[in-house]
C-alpha cells in the first residue's frame, strides 16, 4: 500500500462551494414587503426561484424577484424553512392572520389551519414539493392529535378550494379529515367541493 506524501506541492482539488455571499431581494405582497435572502440557498429549495434568478429573466439580471399575489406572513415562514430546514411551527402560530379566521358562532377553526393552508399553496406556488409536504405532515399531525379541536370552517375551505388543484395534497388532507370528524348523517355530502 502505497504512503501518501505529505511533502508535495500539489494543492487539492477545488470543491465546488456556492457563493452565500450574493443575496436577491424578494418583494412579497401588494404593499412589497421586502425580503433578502441567499440566492444559493433559495434557488436550492425552490425551482421557481431557480429559474427566476437564471440569467434570461429580468429578475435573474436585476437581483429582483417580486410575489405580487403573495403574503408576507406564509413567504417568512418559507424563509426560515430555507435557512433551517425546519417548519418554525411557532412562528407559524405568531403569523397567523386572524382577521381572516371565522370566530362567529360554533363551530371555531382553530386559527392555524389557516396559517398552514396558506402557507402550503406559497409552498406549491414556489414548486417547493419538500415544503408542502412537511406542510402537510404538519398539519395531519394537528389533525390526529386533536380531531374535535381542528374544526375548518367554510372560510378556509374557501381558500383552500379557490387556491388548489382538486387533487392536491392539501384538499385531499381537508376531506379526510372532514370524513372522519363530521357527523354521520352529513359524511357523504362532504365528497363534493364547498
Amino acid at each position: 500500500m502505497a504512503e501518501a506524501n505529505l511533502d508535495t506541492d500539489e494543492r487539492p482539488a477545488k470543491r465546488l462551494r456556492p457563493n452565500y455571499s450574493d443575496t436577491i431581494t424578494v418583494y412579497v405582497g401588494e404593499d412589497e414587503q421586502k425580503f433578502s435572502v441567499h440566492e444559493a440557498l433559495i434557488c436550492a429549495k425552490s425551482p421557481f426561484f431557480k429559474a427566476a434568478c437564471g440569467l434570461n429573466w429580468q429578475e435573474g439580471q436585476q437581483r429582483v424577484v417580486r410575489l405580487c399575489g403573495r403574503q408576507a406572513a406564509p413567504f417568512l415562514i418559507y424563509v426560515c424553512w430555507v435557512y433551517t430546514d425546519k417548519l418554525d411551527k411557532v412562528l407559524m402560530r405568531k403569523r397567523v392572520d386572524a382577521n381572516k379566521v371565522c370566530k362567529t358562532g360554533p363551530p371555531a377553526e382553530h386559527p392555524c389551519i389557516l396559517a398552514y393552508a396558506k402557507t402550503w399553496v406559497l409552498a406549491n406556488y414556489l414548486h417547493d414539493n419538500v415544503f408542502a409536504n412537511l406542510i402537510i405532515d404538519g398539519l395531519r399531525g394537528k389533525f390526529e392529535a386533536r380531531p374535535e379541536a381542528m374544526v375548518v370552517v367554510n372560510p378556509t375551505l374557501d381558500y383552500i378550494w379557490e387556491h388548489t388543484v382538486p387533487d392536491s395534497g392539501l384538499r385531499q388532507l381537508c376531506i379526510d379529515h372532514l370524513m372522519r370528524t363530521a357527523p354521520k348523517s352529513i359524511s357523504p355530502q362532504l365528497g363534493r367541493s364547498p
